[in-house]
């Protein structure tokens, strides 16, 4: 099965844990669809900044607002989708919008000031609609229209080894890990109420638990191997 994932590392890193059932053939991070939909703005002296291909690839992807082609350039069979890096706010800068990853403001280190919307204002949750409902648009006038997967995870209160052995996540405050739940819930209600193509991976509240140990560090959205073969689980089951 072929996969085209635009979300975050909750997705892309569940495909660690199979054995060739699928192939990804695009991953898109850091970018909001609050920014897409805006001319597209480059700025080299940022983009130079940053050491991690990477980190360049998603940004020039973010500055050139290139999402949406990419998606109707590949085939593939299930878009599968996450709201994780819809945590960042959007800098606004004559009339194009950036979306604020931590890649950003470190690359960008206040050489250009900017405007933003905050990250859970109404404004760009209105941007985000927008967004939304073109890319689904997109996807539903591709020649073989692929399976539209939200995976509807939660940021972690707790954080441990794995589901049985936690304890408090201390990596957010718990206000922070409160309001981007909420905002979360918002735009997982949004999709539910007015896209019923859109097929959810939903989990047990007891799955969100962030990895002591994990790879990238430990945050509310780097989960315990549990989380990821329950994915890769309820996408076979597809």
């Amino acid at each position: 099965m072929r996969l085209f994932i635009y979300g975050s590392c909750v997705s892309r890193d569940a495909l660690e844990y199979q054995q060739d059932q699928f192939t990804l053939v695009k991953y898109v991070a850091r970018t909001s669809l609050s920014a897409q939909l805006s001319p597209p703005l480059l700025l080299p002296e940022v983009i130079e900044k940053l050491s991690s291909k990477f980190q360049k690839e998603m940004m020039l992807i973010d500055m050139q607002k290139t999402l949406l082609k990419l998606i109707q350039l590949h085939d593939f069979d299930v878009l599968l989708l996450d709201l994780i890096d819809e945590r960042f706010s959007i800098g606004l800068f004559n009339g194009a919008r950036l979306t604020l990853s931590k890649e950003f403001i470190d690359a960008n280190a206040g050489m250009i000031r900017y405007p933003e919307w905050n990250r859970f204002s109404e404004i760009k949750f209105t941007a985000w609609q927008r967004g939304f409902a073109e890319l689904i648009e997109l996807i539903r006038c591709k020649k073989n229209p692929p399976k539209i997967i939200l995976n509807k995870v939660l940021f972690a209160v707790n954080a441990g080894t794995d589901l049985d052995n936690s304890t408090k996540c201390t990596a957010f405050m718990d206000t922070e890990i409160a309001r981007n739940n909420t905002y979360l819930l918002k735009m997982y209600e949004y999709i539910s109420a007015n896209f019923n193509d859109v097929i959810c991976l939903e989990y047990p509240e007891r799955y969100f638990v962030a990895d002591l140990q994990h790879k990238w560090g430990l945050a509310p959205f780097h989960y315990v191997t549990d989380l990821y073969k329950e994915t890769l689980r309820k996408l076979m089951s597809l």
